[in-house]
């Protein structure tokens, strides 16, 4: 051309070449070059103007970017040569387009670069922060109550490896698992693997958390049972043989002899007796207890309050070993009758007697009625005897004196002469031997005065 005004030079080194003419052909040129340089940045737009907040995908721990979300755009005055970003924190990586790019929970920064190709470039930022707001999934093992019985020998149960652990899952990860333990049994942890459940009723509350504070619950119940009977033992095997006390027909228990003793793998809750034969009662201490004369029965009865109740038996048989106290006649004379014999009197019904226990039943040998030869003056031994309904007696002896109060009967010689001798006097003739007697006793003497 001829003029340059106006002429739009390109970006880039164009030459310029003048020529002149003076219409004779001659012509001279002279030439340069202009260099046309961007010098204008990118303008470039990013799609989110601070914070873009986005949840995790379902079962997912991460965010995926939907279509062009998070693509940035930018122009140029001549041409965008490239529009790329860069991730960092939580998510890093780099690229042309966040379509589909997986982000992780938590704080990522984009930024977005544009350049020109003259190595002119601007950035825009801004964050992604992904939340997990989906709560663990949480399964307990029991439904709704675990019933179990208390172990061996013990009030309590133990639980066996992890038969009461829940378990849970989260889209992320489960951060913490734990339990906390109401009512009979208190306590928390992460794992019920070995803990002691005490008897009765025990809430188990199972909380699992993915660190978002975000906690779901499960709970059962823990029923422990205690099917042991308490273990009792009685004092005595089968019987025990006790003397009425001095004066008494009874016997009473001294201090703790006749207690039962009872153990349990819990408690005890009662320990009581009861009485059937010749003594009756119940309680719960044989201590001071008075036991009649003859065979009773002692059971014994342990409860640990859960209705299970056992049982221990023997007997208490307390004999009567006292004689009763005998109170007989006194001695006394007794008459010889005409066959020189003398009847036993009654000495029972006037002899008393005492006894512990029973009515005294009163004896006496030889007995009343019985005809026994004597001479007088001679004694026969009457023995009394005072029997109680266990046979023990007491035994006096009473002396019966024999008195003979009869006279004889004389049959003297008749009356007769005698002859005066010299000197005028008479000789007293022997009457004795003429004469005869009778009499209820034998060895009766004549003897004749003068």
């Amino acid at each position: 051309g001829t003029s340059l005004a106006g002429v739009v030079f390109d970006k880039g080194v164009t030459t310029v070449t003048w020529s002149a003419s003076d219409g004779v052909n001659t012509a001279v040129n002279c030439s340069f070059t202009v260099t046309v340089t961007d010098n204008q940045a990118p303008s470039i737009n990013c799609p989110v103007a601070t914070n873009a907040n986005r949840n995790t995908n379902a079962t997912l721990c991460t965010y995926t970017a939907v279509g062009n979300e998070f693509n940035a755009t930018a122009t140029d005055n001549c041409a965008v040569t490239s529009l790329t970003y860069s991730l960092s924190g939580d998510t890093t990586g780099s690229g042309t387009s966040l379509a589909g790019v997986v982000f992780d929970k938590g704080v990522t920064t984009v930024t977005w670069s544009a350049s020109d190709g003259v190595n002119t470039a601007v950035n825009c930022s801004f964050t992604v922060t992904v939340s997990d707001n989906q709560a663990p999934i949480i399964n307990c093992p029991i439904a709704t109550n675990a019933n179990r019985n208390t172990n061996a020998a013990l009030c309590t149960y133990t639980a066996v490896g992890n038969e009461f652990n829940a378990t849970a899952t989260d889209n992320c990860a489960v951060t913490s698992l734990t339990y906390s333990l109401s009512g009979a049994t208190t306590g928390s942890g992460t794992s019920l693997a070995g803990v002691v459940f005490d008897k009765g009723g025990t809430t188990v509350t199972w909380s699992a958390s993915d660190g978002v504070n975000t906690a779901v619950n499960c709970s059962f119940t823990v029923t422990v049972t205690d099917n042991q009977a308490p273990i009792i033992n009685c004092p005595v095997a089968t019987n025990a043989n006790r003397n009425t006390n001095g004066a008494l027909c009874s016997y009473t228990a001294v201090g703790t002899e006749f207690n039962a003793t009872a153990t349990d793998n819990c408690a005890v809750t009662s320990l009581t007796y009861t009485l059937s034969g010749d003594t009756t009662g119940s309680g719960t201490s044989l201590t001071g207890v008075v036991f009649n004369k003859g065979i009773t029965t002692v059971t014994w009865s342990a409860s640990d309050g859960v209705n299970t109740a056992v049982n221990c038996s023997f007997t208490v048989t307390v004999s009567d070993i006292e004689n009763p106290i005998l109170t007989p006649e006194a001695n006394q004379n007794v008459t010889l009758n005409t066959n020189c014999s003398v009847t036993i009197p009654n000495l029972v019904d006037g002899s008393t007697a005492t006894d512990n226990c029973s009515v005294v039943t009163i004896s006496q040998s030889p007995a009343a009625g019985t005809s026994q030869a004597a001479v007088h003056d001679g004694t026969i031994n009457v023995t009394v005897t005072a029997t109680d309904a266990a046979g023990n007696i007491d035994s006096k002896t009473v002396v019966l004196t024999a008195k003979d109060t009869t006279n004889p009967i004389l049959t003297p010689e008749a009356n007769q002469g005698v002859t005066l001798n010299v000197s005028c006097s008479v000789t007293i003739p022997n009457l004795v031997d003429g004469s005869t007697t009778t009499d209820n006793c034998a060895g009766v003497t004549i003897s004749q005065s003068p």
